[in-house]
């Protein structure tokens, strides 16, 4: 530790114009607020500004400076040889140098930036420094000048060497770097943090190689400048190497994901008909990566997709659940359109020549052989397989898309409306495309008919959907404020087909798969479901215990409706529902043990399609199926109490 000591006390009495230099630059902050012109902003704010910017300028200029000077301008001037003829090992000429032009640099920043800090009105210096995360501000003012003495010095050696080790090194670095980004760079598109963390990784290691580099040079290599620059290079790209190798294999690892892994799932999506489900969720140890999966849930067959911009409208169904199409990202800005088969065994990702910079929803034909496109504000139709442009056409309205499908094979449908919490009455319009023909029609537009909720507050308006396919009607709740108008209408024209009146309660409604209108709502604490006939004239009227609000889930199976109870009207907890099973014909109620909240049901509604009652989120988001025959759920992803 003398040898230590002795050297250090020496490195400061050599760079003591270093400290001098920072006292005179301290002046800059705390004079520049009175230079002309400036009044545009307070002297605090001007004073923080430039004890940041000349602080960190300064330290980082003297770290580049110190760091080349370190121990390569004692061996340019053949001067290292008086430290080891004295009894100083390596380890200490390099610490001790090393710590002394670190310190120096500190000194610097606090030289320069505390009386900025310590003048009155220099809350917003302050501020800005308590408003970043700690380990940024650790970086900033510790990390990046403890890495520039270690790389400047570095470089120093590298090229006093005069060695063709130089240009080995350039290399070295040009192949880490190139395997790094092309390994890394389509791992940024799904994981942002998880780059940023293994960034991080590397960048640590980074600086403890270059110091374990540096000791290395000066301790074996000593006055020798070409022997030390082939040790730095050994130490420094064999721990780099690994280094790199070890971030590669963990970027593998957090994407080698399957659905067994994930301890959190976070949306379903079934489809209409079959086994197949669209999941996404959350493995251990994988920072923001949300694993994307199509899976069989009979036979457990996986395909992965990429999770880069990840939303609800990314993946369609097919009717008969036999295709499925997604939007895959080809770039920061690019999807591409792709498919596949799953009436396979083993269903392979296909390609299409099909690629789009905004999409705002996809919609897949009954058959899976068309595809409808919803940009900004163009619907454009596509044959799946080869890409052919069937029809495109702008459409005008800018309200939410409440219903898009292919009615028949010629026939597209869109229904445009107010969104589910709008800001206030809204018109619904209805638009048809003849594939065939081309003509683009607006089939019905349908006007809000308040009568006597017209003073109702535009800011408790909401509005209810649900479409049902099979007979190509639309059921509407609207309303607030207590007061709710029901009415169901047709699809094609949007003309009044049953008038429900103005309810108290908004509830909500799903199609059963005869016709029937089922409609959920809670009124004083009690649940209650109210099924209609086909013809919309006659009601039962079932109830399902004390609520505080219901969702309807969906058809477990024909005239087995599921639904989650809330105990609570105000604080919404989804892990504080139970679900339960009703049958519609003879009032039955039967709980479904585990069930906390429905996985797929609303997702259903949306697109126009019949819901599927049997698949629950359970404890801690995992997720299970409900089977209505037997009244037994099973397990199918996530691990109960793991994140």
């Amino acid at each position: 530790m003398s040898g230590f000591f002795t050297i250090a006390s020496r490195e400061i009495i050599d760079r003591r114009a270093v400290l001098a230099a920072a006292g005179f630059a301290a002046l800059i902050p705390l004079l520049v607020p009175f230079a002309p012109g400036l009044a545009w902003s307070s002297a605090s704010d001007i004073r923080g500004a430039m004890a940041w910017i000349v602080g960190l300028g300064l330290a980082w200029i003297f770290a580049v400076f110190l760091g080349a000077a370190m121990i390569g301008s004692d061996l340019a001037r053949d001067r290292l040889g008086f430290y080891f003829s004295r009894p100083v090992s390596g380890g200490a000429i390099w610490f001790g140098k090393l710590a002394v032009s670190w310190l120096l640099v500190m000194a610097t920043e606090v030289i320069v930036m505390l009386p900025a800090a310590v003048l009155a009105d220099s809350g917003v210096y302050f501020d800005f420094v308590h408003g970043e995360p700690w380990w940024a501000m650790v970086g900033l003012l510790v990390g990046v000048p403890l890495f520039l003495l270690v790389v400047s010095h570095a470089i120093g050696v590298m090229w006093r060497a005069r060695s063709a080790w130089f240009a080995l090194d350039a290399i070295v670095l040009v192949v880490l770097a190139a395997l790094l980004w092309f390994r890394l760079a389509p791992l940024a598109l799904e994981a942002p943090l998880a780059v940023v963390a293994i960034a991080g990784f590397l960048a640590v290691f980074l600086v403890v190689a270059l110091v374990a580099a540096g000791w290395g040079q000066v301790s074996l290599g000593r006055t020798d400048i070409q022997r030390g620059h082939r040790v730095l290079s050994g130490i420094l790209w064999g721990v780099m190497g690994l280094v790199t190798a070890a971030s590669i294999g963990y970027g593998a690892w957090v994407t080698a994901v399957d659905p067994a892994d994930l301890v959190r799932v976070k949306a379903v999506r079934p489809a209409e008909q079959g086994p197949w489900i669209e999941v996404t969720g959350k493995a251990v140890g994988r920072f923001d990566f949300m694993p994307h999966f199509l899976l069989n849930r009979e036979t457990g067959a996986c395909l992965r997709l990429s999770s880069a911009g990840w939303w609800s409208d990314s993946v369609v169904f097919s009717l008969d659940g036999k295709r499925v199409a997604w939007l895959d990202p080809i770039g920061f800005d690019q999807r591409q359109l792709v498919f596949a088969d799953l009436g396979n065994e083993r269903p392979a990702r296909r390609e299409t020549p099909l690629t789009f910079q905004w999409v705002k929803r996809l919609v897949l034909s009954d058959r899976g052989d068309l595809v409808a496109v919803f940009e900004k504000e163009t619907l454009s139709i596509y044959e799946l397989e080869t890409g052919r442009l069937v029809i495109a056409t702008r459409l005008d309205n800018e309200g939410s898309i409440r219903m898009a499908r292919f009615i028949s094979d010629d026939l597209f449908r869109v229904i445009t409306g107010a969104s589910s919490r709008s800001s206030g009455p809204q018109p619904v319009e209805i638009v048809e495309i003849d594939l065939e023909s081309g003509l683009v029609e607006t089939t019905g537009k349908v006007d809000p008919d308040l009568g006597g909720m017209a003073d109702i507050d535009p800011r408790t308006w909401r509005f209810w959907f649900a479409y049902d396919f099979r007979t190509h009607r639309f059921c509407v709740i609207e309303g607030g404020s207590g007061r709710f108008r029901m009415t169901v209408r047709n699809g094609r024209t949007g003309a009044v087909e049953r008038e429900f009146g103005v309810l108290p309660q908004e509830g909500n409604t799903l199609w059963a798969a005869d016709g029937r209108l089922v409609r959920a709502f809670v009124e004083d604490g009690q649940g209650w479901v109210e099924v209609w006939q086909g013809d919309g004239l006659s009601k039962i009227r079932w109830p399902v215990g004390p609520a505080g609000r219901l969702i309807l889930s969906g058809e477990s199976m024909p005239g087995e409706f599921s639904l989650a109870v809330h105990s609570g009207s105000l604080e919404y907890d989804p892990m504080a529902l139970r679900g339960v099973s009703l049958n519609i014909e003879s009032g039955v109620v039967r709980q479904i043990e585990g069930a906390r909240f429905p996985a797929a049901g609303w997702w259903m509604v949306y697109y126009g399609a019949p819901s599927d009652g049997r698949l629950w989120f359970g404890e801690g988001w995992t997720l299970m199926e409900w089977e209505p025959v037997t009244g037994t759920s099973k397990h199918l992803l996530g691990k109960k109490g793991e994140e």
